[in-house]
Protein backbone atom coordinates (compact mmCIF):
# COMPACT_ATOMS: atom_id res chain seq x y z
CA UNK A 1 0.00 0.00 0.00
CA UNK A 2 1.13 3.70 -0.76
CA UNK A 3 -0.02 6.96 -0.31
CA UNK A 4 0.01 9.72 -2.74
CA UNK A 5 0.10 12.95 -0.29
CA UNK A 6 -0.53 15.83 -2.87
CA UNK A 7 -3.18 14.10 -4.55
CA UNK A 8 -6.61 16.06 -4.48
CA UNK A 9 -7.78 12.12 -3.56
CA UNK A 10 -7.73 12.54 0.72
CA UNK A 11 -5.80 10.08 2.43
CA UNK A 12 -8.07 8.41 4.30
CA UNK A 13 -10.09 7.77 0.71
CA UNK A 14 -6.64 6.27 -0.67
CA UNK A 15 -6.71 3.90 2.39
CA UNK A 16 -9.45 2.89 2.58
CA UNK A 17 -9.53 1.96 -1.94
CA UNK A 18 -6.59 0.43 -1.50
CA UNK A 19 -7.70 -1.98 1.46
CA UNK A 20 -11.41 -2.93 -0.06
CA UNK A 21 -8.82 -3.60 -3.27
CA UNK A 22 -7.46 -6.54 -1.19
CA UNK A 23 -10.63 -7.88 -0.13
CA UNK A 24 -12.31 -7.70 -3.84
CA UNK A 25 -8.74 -9.78 -5.13
CA UNK A 26 -8.96 -12.23 -2.25
CA UNK A 27 -5.90 -11.21 -0.67
CA UNK A 28 -7.75 -10.03 2.25
CA UNK A 29 -10.24 -12.94 3.02
CA UNK A 30 -13.34 -13.32 5.22
CA UNK A 31 -12.23 -14.39 8.55
CA UNK A 32 -8.71 -12.78 7.93
CA UNK A 33 -7.46 -9.92 10.85
CA UNK A 34 -7.60 -6.29 9.47
CA UNK A 35 -4.74 -3.97 9.89
CA UNK A 36 -4.14 -2.19 12.94
CA UNK A 37 -4.84 1.63 12.96
CA UNK A 38 -1.15 1.64 15.07
CA UNK A 39 -0.15 -0.59 12.21
CA UNK A 40 -1.37 1.29 9.23
CA UNK A 41 -0.01 4.72 10.85
CA UNK A 42 3.70 3.41 10.91
CA UNK A 43 3.42 1.49 8.00
CA UNK A 44 2.06 4.20 5.76
CA UNK A 45 3.05 6.98 7.93
CA UNK A 46 -0.11 8.84 8.63
CA UNK A 47 -2.05 9.76 11.35
CA UNK A 48 -3.90 7.57 13.67
CA UNK A 49 -6.95 9.81 12.77
CA UNK A 50 -6.58 9.20 8.88
CA UNK A 51 -6.31 5.54 9.34
CA UNK A 52 -9.53 5.40 11.73
CA UNK A 53 -11.07 7.30 9.25
CA UNK A 54 -10.43 4.60 6.29
CA UNK A 55 -11.45 1.74 8.68
CA UNK A 56 -14.40 3.24 9.61
CA UNK A 57 -15.64 3.56 6.19
CA UNK A 58 -15.12 -0.57 5.29
CA UNK A 59 -17.08 -1.03 9.02
CA UNK A 60 -19.65 1.09 8.22
CA UNK A 61 -20.31 -0.10 4.75
CA UNK A 62 -20.00 -4.12 6.04
CA UNK A 63 -16.56 -5.09 4.48
CA UNK A 64 -15.27 -5.06 8.37
CA UNK A 65 -16.35 -5.34 11.64
CA UNK A 66 -14.68 -5.49 15.00
CA UNK A 67 -14.57 -7.84 17.82
CA UNK A 68 -13.87 -5.89 21.34
CA UNK A 69 -10.60 -6.99 22.27
CA UNK A 70 -9.70 -9.30 19.41
CA UNK A 71 -9.52 -6.18 16.85
CA UNK A 72 -11.01 -5.93 13.41
CA UNK A 73 -12.24 -8.94 10.76
CA UNK A 74 -12.68 -9.00 7.45
CA UNK A 75 -16.58 -9.97 6.72
CA UNK A 76 -18.05 -12.44 4.85
CA UNK A 77 -19.84 -10.61 1.68
CA UNK A 78 -23.69 -10.36 2.44
CA UNK A 79 -26.44 -12.60 0.91
CA UNK A 80 -28.84 -11.13 -0.79
CA UNK A 81 -32.78 -12.40 0.16
CA UNK A 82 -35.35 -11.53 -2.08
CA UNK A 83 -38.55 -10.36 -0.54
CA UNK A 84 -41.45 -11.04 -2.84
CA UNK A 85 -40.76 -14.83 -2.88
CA UNK A 86 -42.18 -17.11 -0.02
CA UNK A 87 -39.17 -19.75 0.69
CA UNK A 88 -37.86 -21.85 3.61
CA UNK A 89 -34.30 -20.39 5.05
CA UNK A 90 -33.20 -24.44 3.97
CA UNK A 91 -34.57 -24.10 0.64
CA UNK A 92 -32.72 -20.14 -0.01
CA UNK A 93 -29.19 -22.07 1.95
CA UNK A 94 -29.56 -24.96 -1.03
CA UNK A 95 -30.22 -22.28 -3.86
CA UNK A 96 -26.92 -20.69 -3.24
CA UNK A 97 -24.88 -23.95 -2.70
CA UNK A 98 -25.12 -23.86 0.74
CA UNK A 99 -25.68 -26.63 3.24
CA UNK A 100 -28.20 -25.49 5.87
CA UNK A 101 -28.04 -26.45 9.13
CA UNK A 102 -29.94 -25.72 12.82
CA UNK A 103 -29.67 -25.93 16.28
CA UNK A 104 -32.76 -26.53 18.08
CA UNK A 105 -32.67 -24.11 20.99
CA UNK A 106 -36.31 -24.90 21.94
CA UNK A 107 -39.42 -27.16 21.44
CA UNK A 108 -42.30 -26.58 23.20
CA UNK A 109 -46.29 -26.31 23.45
CA UNK A 110 -47.11 -23.76 25.32
CA UNK A 111 -50.66 -21.15 25.36
CA UNK A 112 -48.35 -18.04 26.67
CA UNK A 113 -47.42 -16.11 23.73
CA UNK A 114 -47.44 -12.48 23.01
CA UNK A 115 -50.85 -10.88 22.63
CA UNK A 116 -49.81 -10.26 18.57
CA UNK A 117 -48.72 -13.52 18.15
CA UNK A 118 -52.05 -14.78 18.88
CA UNK A 119 -53.75 -11.73 17.04
CA UNK A 120 -51.99 -12.54 13.74
CA UNK A 121 -52.87 -16.13 13.79
CA UNK A 122 -56.30 -15.00 14.16
CA UNK A 123 -56.92 -17.60 17.22
CA UNK A 124 -58.27 -16.56 20.73
CA UNK A 125 -55.76 -15.77 23.94
CA UNK A 126 -54.49 -19.23 25.65
CA UNK A 127 -54.84 -22.05 22.59
CA UNK A 128 -52.20 -24.17 22.52
CA UNK A 129 -49.33 -23.26 20.40
CA UNK A 130 -45.81 -25.42 19.01
CA UNK A 131 -43.26 -22.86 20.09
CA UNK A 132 -39.81 -23.66 17.99
CA UNK A 133 -36.70 -21.38 18.26
CA UNK A 134 -33.93 -22.57 16.49
CA UNK A 135 -30.58 -21.14 15.50
CA UNK A 136 -30.16 -21.69 11.37
CA UNK A 137 -26.63 -21.69 10.00
CA UNK A 138 -25.17 -22.01 5.92
CA UNK A 139 -22.01 -24.41 5.94
CA UNK A 140 -22.19 -24.12 9.89
CA UNK A 141 -21.72 -20.81 10.20
CA UNK A 142 -24.66 -18.80 12.25
CA UNK A 143 -26.97 -16.36 10.13
CA UNK A 144 -30.08 -15.90 12.11
CA UNK A 145 -32.37 -17.11 15.25
CA UNK A 146 -36.03 -18.13 14.06
CA UNK A 147 -38.54 -18.48 16.78
CA UNK A 148 -41.88 -20.27 15.16
CA UNK A 149 -45.63 -20.15 16.73
CA UNK A 150 -47.73 -22.83 14.75
CA UNK A 151 -50.96 -23.35 15.78
CA UNK A 152 -51.05 -27.53 17.63
CA UNK A 153 -54.16 -28.15 16.05
CA UNK A 154 -52.14 -27.18 12.81
CA UNK A 155 -49.30 -29.80 13.10
CA UNK A 156 -50.31 -31.67 16.17
CA UNK A 157 -47.79 -34.93 14.84
CA UNK A 158 -44.79 -32.42 15.14
CA UNK A 159 -42.17 -33.10 17.44
CA UNK A 160 -38.43 -32.32 18.21
CA UNK A 161 -37.06 -35.02 16.71
CA UNK A 162 -38.22 -33.69 13.69
CA UNK A 163 -36.08 -30.80 13.14
CA UNK A 164 -32.89 -31.54 13.94
CA UNK A 165 -30.07 -30.74 11.05
CA UNK A 166 -31.28 -29.91 7.57
CA UNK A 167 -34.72 -30.47 8.76
CA UNK A 168 -37.06 -27.79 6.57
CA UNK A 169 -40.05 -26.90 8.78
CA UNK A 170 -41.95 -25.75 5.82
CA UNK A 171 -41.12 -29.13 3.82
CA UNK A 172 -42.59 -30.64 6.73
CA UNK A 173 -45.85 -28.79 6.58
CA UNK A 174 -45.85 -29.56 2.74
CA UNK A 175 -45.16 -33.13 3.60
CA UNK A 176 -48.52 -33.49 6.42
CA UNK A 177 -51.00 -31.84 3.60
CA UNK A 178 -50.46 -27.70 5.16
CA UNK A 179 -49.46 -25.74 1.74
CA UNK A 180 -48.50 -22.36 2.27
CA UNK A 181 -49.80 -20.19 0.02
CA UNK A 182 -48.20 -16.71 0.94
CA UNK A 183 -46.52 -14.59 3.54
CA UNK A 184 -46.82 -10.98 5.07
CA UNK A 185 -43.58 -9.87 5.78
CA UNK A 186 -42.62 -7.05 8.70
CA UNK A 187 -38.93 -5.35 8.76
CA UNK A 188 -37.66 -3.52 11.24
CA UNK A 189 -33.60 -2.63 12.23
CA UNK A 190 -32.49 -3.64 15.21
CA UNK A 191 -29.32 -4.48 17.38
CA UNK A 192 -28.60 -8.16 18.34
CA UNK A 193 -29.11 -8.36 22.61
CA UNK A 194 -26.82 -9.45 24.65
CA UNK A 195 -28.75 -13.21 25.01
CA UNK A 196 -28.03 -13.61 21.67
CA UNK A 197 -24.87 -12.86 20.35
CA UNK A 198 -22.70 -15.63 21.56
CA UNK A 199 -25.22 -17.84 19.24
CA UNK A 200 -24.99 -15.50 16.67
CA UNK A 201 -20.85 -14.59 17.24
CA UNK A 202 -21.58 -11.51 16.73
CA UNK A 203 -20.51 -8.67 19.27
CA UNK A 204 -23.85 -7.62 21.66
CA UNK A 205 -25.46 -4.52 19.89
CA UNK A 206 -24.06 -5.48 16.26
CA UNK A 207 -26.95 -4.26 14.09
CA UNK A 208 -29.59 -7.11 12.74
CA UNK A 209 -32.64 -7.03 11.16
CA UNK A 210 -35.91 -8.58 12.51
CA UNK A 211 -37.97 -10.04 10.12
CA UNK A 212 -41.57 -11.23 11.45
CA UNK A 213 -43.64 -13.36 9.12
CA UNK A 214 -47.16 -14.54 9.20
CA UNK A 215 -47.58 -17.88 6.57
CA UNK A 216 -50.85 -18.27 5.33
CA UNK A 217 -52.15 -21.70 3.94
CA UNK A 218 -54.02 -22.31 0.61
CA UNK A 219 -57.35 -22.82 2.15
CA UNK A 220 -56.40 -19.36 3.53
CA UNK A 221 -56.15 -19.55 7.25
CA UNK A 222 -52.62 -18.34 9.20
CA UNK A 223 -51.13 -20.88 10.29
CA UNK A 224 -47.36 -19.85 11.24
CA UNK A 225 -46.41 -16.84 13.02
CA UNK A 226 -42.01 -16.23 13.15
CA UNK A 227 -39.92 -13.79 14.56
CA UNK A 228 -36.40 -14.25 12.74
CA UNK A 229 -33.34 -12.11 13.96
CA UNK A 230 -30.77 -11.87 11.03
CA UNK A 231 -27.22 -11.37 11.34
CA UNK A 232 -27.16 -7.72 9.67
CA UNK A 233 -23.35 -7.50 8.38
CA UNK A 234 -24.54 -11.34 6.49
CA UNK A 235 -27.93 -10.66 4.72
CA UNK A 236 -29.04 -7.33 2.19
CA UNK A 237 -32.75 -7.54 1.62
CA UNK A 238 -34.49 -6.71 -1.87
CA UNK A 239 -37.98 -5.58 -2.61
CA UNK A 240 -39.22 -5.44 -6.66
CA UNK A 241 -41.50 -2.76 -7.15
CA UNK A 242 -43.52 -0.93 -10.46
CA UNK A 243 -45.49 1.95 -11.01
Amino acid sequence: MTITRHSPVPMYSQVRDQLLGQITSGRLRPGDKAPSERALSASLGISRMTARAAMKGLIDAGYFYTVPGKGTFVANPSMLQELNTLTSFSDDMRRRGLAPGSELIEFAVATDADPEIFEHLQLPAGTELTRISRLRTADAEPMCIETAHIPKTVAPWLNRDMLTGQASLYELLDTHGVRLKRAEQYLEATLVPGHLADRLTVPTGSPALLIRRVAIADYGTPVEYTRSLYRGDRYTFRTAMSL
